[in-house]
């Protein structure tokens, strides 16, 4: 399996009316139920915000059906949070993955979870993810540690599992334009009489 390129989302640059969480989104597109407002569970909400986030990366990376892939096999019945990890057709982990799925249940009745992207991994014990929260906060990203459950919350929220998305991805270039570029760099040098 090729690498795919990822690059982490730091800030909610080009997200506005973007149809990875407008348009194409099927959090974006539901109707909920009166008296709620057309489109209110669009951003901010964290089920938009990951479902958009993880199109954008599938796509970004140039996969083969990314739109397809993520409307039928992210979560198919586009349920609330906290449903995620038992409705999704792909891997669920309890380690984390540059952009992986975080998926959170929570202590008693008072949100329907949450879901948040891995971003960064910057040791297997320390993530950075990225979210948003309904109806407050359009986009923030939050650093992370293994200690904390992967979310320091008080003890308000539990984590169940990452979604592990159907690539590869690692961060900058992926691995074939590096094995193509060693190439270019191998045929050089064997020009100018030297031998890598």
């Amino acid at each position: 399996m090729s690498d795919y390129p990822f690059t982490p989302r730091l800030d909610d640059s080009g997200m506005l009316n973007n149809p990875f969480w407008y348009s194409q989104n099927p959090y974006w597109q539901a109707i909920p139920p009166a008296p709620l407002p057309p489109h209110d569970y669009g951003l901010p909400n964290c089920t938009c915000y990951a479902w958009g986030r993880v199109l954008e990366i599938l796509t970004d990376a140039g996969y083969p059906n990314a739109y397809q892939e993520t409307y039928n096999n992210l979560v198919p019945h586009f349920g609330n949070a906290y449903t995620w990890d038992t409705d999704t057709l792909w891997t669920v982990s309890q380690e984390p993955a540059l952009g992986a799925v975080a998926v959170y249940d929570t202590v008693g009745d008072i949100t329907p979870g949450h879901v948040a992207v891995v971003e960064e991994i910057q040791d297997p014990n320390t993530i950075t993810l990225s979210q948003s929260h309904y109806g407050r906060t359009y986009f923030e990203t939050k650093t992370v540690t293994r200690a904390e459950n992967w979310y320091p919350a008080s003890g308000l929220i539990t984590f169940k599992g990452f979604i592990i998305l159907p690539i590869s991805v690692t961060p900058g270039v992926s691995s074939d334009l590096i094995i193509l570029l060693a190439a270019m760099l191998r045929k050089k040098k064997r020009k100018k009489g030297g031998f890598i």
